[in-house]
């Protein structure tokens, strides 16, 4: 999957697929948050509201790119 490295901690951001963001940290602890930061599963109990917001959230075309 891609997604994005958090630049103070270190944790992958990616999306899951289903519409959930899945956050992945450095010592192997996994959680499953929705794309408003809830937490739906997992290890890892907290997550930065921010992030999960930008990867999860929904995907836009800009306005000057639709053909």
């Amino acid at each position: 999957m891609k997604g994005i490295v958090h630049p103070m901690t270190g944790a992958l951001y990616e999306q899951d697929g289903e519409g959930n963001v899945r956050v992945t940290v450095k010592d192997g602890r996994v959680g499953i948050f929705t794309p408003a930061g809830r937490r739906v599963s997992g290890d890892k109990i907290d997550v930065d509201i921010h992030l999960a917001g930008w990867v999860g959230g929904p995907k836009v075309k800009h306005h000057r790119l639709e053909t």
